[in-house]
């Protein structure tokens, strides 16, 4: 503790203990050090980090141990989003300064040393991947934003990306071309779709959240069909059964790198391949080809219903659930 001539005092808090900071004894804080590491689900507990040396070395809870810049970057953005909010943090009627000045709010951490994921420069480059560096990470920008971006220089207003997850570390667009041939490399990429709905262009990441349960009882027949649902299969030799995806990878000097996904079970020569002019790790290379892959196998099945008006709230771009077809036994091929 600090105590200058005129009573005022200084003191050193811990994040050990937050519940010190409550009250309104207090002037203004500093928050000198707030960090996450770039690991899945790191804002769970974001004083976590791998490093064998520490006392905190570990991943948070239920993380699965991958590397994560989007959710390091989230946590950044909600802190200054947070203390930059004048409804959350008030400016003080006595001092004129915010109770946490966000001007001195220092993130851990800018190491000094450059490129400090380098093996042949550092022996503790293996850390940096799912550490709390911001160093390379601090220029990559949310999707949302490019998205916007993109929509914004072609002349589209009414768009709606809040439902875009994901960072972008680089991208390339050599040539002049229409917002949908610039969209189109980061759609396979990062697996969103775009819908339009009532007049807006909404953008959304794919997922598995159930948007709608369907019944038996809730399909219509409509006259002349066989059944309820109309299935159609694609031919096994339409399908590829081999990706590959082409990137400059982040991670080795921005080298043009290649990978690849293949399903065991596959006997065909159908290769789909594609280079995507965006700067990604080799962990994220690989994922996007697994995830094509998958995507391809899933989507050669399509289903075609007729739902009452009463559901007119399930549209595009939902998930829905179907009844056992094969159970039930009501459509046709």
């Amino acid at each position: 503790m600090l105590v200058w001539p005129n009573g005022a005092e200084a003191r050193l808090y811990f994040a050990f203990d937050p519940e010190r900071l409550r009250g309104l004894q207090f002037d203004a804080v500093w928050a000198d050090e707030v960090g996450c590491a770039a690991v899945d689900k790191a804002t769970n507990e974001p004083n976590r980090f791998v490093d064998l040396k520490s006392s905190k070395s570990g991943l948070s809870r239920a993380s699965n141990g991958i590397r994560d810049d989007y959710i390091q970057m989230q946590y950044l953005r909600v802190i200054y989003g947070h203390y930059n909010d004048a409804g959350m943090n008030p400016v003080s009627p006595v001092t004129g300064l915010r109770m946490v000045d966000t001007d001195r709010i220092h993130v851990w951490a800018w190491d000094a040393r450059p490129f400090p994921g380098n093996s042949e420069l550092w022996s503790d480059n293996v850390k940096y991947s799912r550490g709390y560096w911001i160093n390379g990470r601090a220029a990559s920008r949310p999707l949302s934003s490019v998205v916007a971006e993109i929509c914004k220089r072609s002349g589209v207003t009414s768009y709606d990306v809040s439902a875009l997850y994901g960072v972008v570390r680089g991208y390339l667009v050599d040539d002049v071309t229409t917002a949908r041939s610039a969209l189109q490399p980061l759609m396979v990429a990062y697996g969103f779709d775009a819908i339009e709905r009532e007049g807006v262009l909404v953008f959304g990441t794919r997922g598995t959240r159930l948007d709608s349960d369907v019944a038996k009882d809730m399909l219509v027949y409509e006259r002349g069909d066989e059944g309820a649902i109309e299935l159609t299969w694609t031919q096994a030799a339409e399908i590829a059964g081999r990706v590959r995806i082409g990137f400059v990878e982040s991670d080795a000097d921005y080298e043009v790198r290649t990978s690849e996904a293949i399903f065991h079970d596959d006997r065909g020569q159908t290769t789909s391949g594609s280079e995507l002019p965006l700067v990604l790790t080799s962990a994220e290379g690989q994922r996007i080809a697994e995830r094509w892959l998958a995507e391809a196998r899933v989507a050669r099945d399509t289903a075609q219903f007729t739902l009452p008006p009463y559901m007119m709230n399930v549209g595009a771009g939902d998930v829905g659930r179907l009844p056992d077809l094969h159970r039930d036994g009501f459509f046709s091929h």
